[in-house]
């Protein structure tokens, strides 16, 4: 099998795996949730009718329909062209901006959620208010040794670019590239700490239910800094071995996981689902 033939293999895997098998799960936990606790039993769930609701559903599916005919598109046209680099374009470049257009649909999604909790608060506030003490330090939720990786990453990517820089590849940048990927690294234990003091945004779920979610949002996020630092350390080694082309396949399975990564967020389903019923008054 040629290289072009994995290539277009690895690029059609991940339309398929962004943009059809992911969105099949959210729709999939969005429908199983309506099905299993509907509105008249889960009324504090449900803070916009059922249609409004299978209207956003809709539209996600559209967008992710949208972006399944864009690849497919993409492929055809670079067949079409006979040519080298994909849409005869830099093959890189053209697998960045197709990730960016997949994940649209996921910030509508995520976008959507957001005003659905604002909704939620605003249309049944609580009646008491309890005050808990809950984990506000990094370490309650991000395990010790992903820390350190993390950190090893970063401190490998910085010593490769520091050997390079003694025979640097053409559009090698130097020393820039460090500072890039630290503010990248920062903006991801921002994002961590914002998510671990941040008030809960849903107003009826549970203690329990909210430190496993904020864990999982953590890790995601750490485990996104380790393979950012690892898939630009992996592109300096190929550049350095002049195997750029490899590169891009690479690139592609390496969107492809960090789709996979942000898909637990948004097929996370709590395990309390009690604090959505209507409150009875005690006897």
């Amino acid at each position: 099998m040629s290289y072009n033939e994995i290539f277009y293999l690895v690029f059609i895997s991940q339309i398929i795996l962004i943009s059809i098998i992911i969105p099949s799960w959210v729709c999939k936990r969005v429908n199983n949730m309506v099905i299993k606790y509907p509105p008249a039993s889960y009324p504090k769930l449900y803070p916009v009718p059922i249609q409004r609701i299978n209207d956003s559903i809709s539209t996600f599916k559209a967008l992710n329909l949208t972006m399944v005919v864009i690849g497919v598109l993409i492929i055809g046209t670079t067949l079409v062209m006979e040519a080298d680099e994909l849409m005869n374009w830099d093959t890189q470049s053209m697998l960045t901006v197709t990730f960016f257009l997949q994940v649209l649909p996921f910030f509508y999604f995520g976008f959507s959620g957001i005003k659905y909790q604002q909704l939620m608060r605003q249309v049944s506030q609580p009646t008491r208010r309890k005050a808990t003490l809950t984990p506000r330090r990094m370490m309650d939720f991000v395990p010790q040794h992903l820390l350190l990786f993390t950190a090893l990453s970063f401190i490998v990517y910085a010593l490769m670019v520091v050997y390079i820089q003694q025979n640097p590849f053409p559009g090698f940048v130097g020393y820039w590239n460090i500072l890039f990927v630290l503010l990248t690294n920062i903006f991801y234990f921002f994002m961590i700490h914002r998510i671990i003091s941040g008030k809960k945004m849903d107003p009826h779920q549970s203690q329990e239910d909210r430190m496993i979610h904020t864990q999982l949002i953590t890790k995601v996020l750490i485990l996104g800094a380790i393979l950012c630092n690892l898939f630009l350390t992996i592109n300096l080694v190929l550049s350095l071995l002049e195997l750029r082309h490899i590169g891009d396949i690479v690139q592609s399975l390496y969107f492809q996981l960090v789709a996979l990564m942000m898909s637990q967020t948004n097929t996370y389903e709590p395990d309390d689902y009690d604090v959505y019923r209507s409150e009875t008054p005690a006897i």
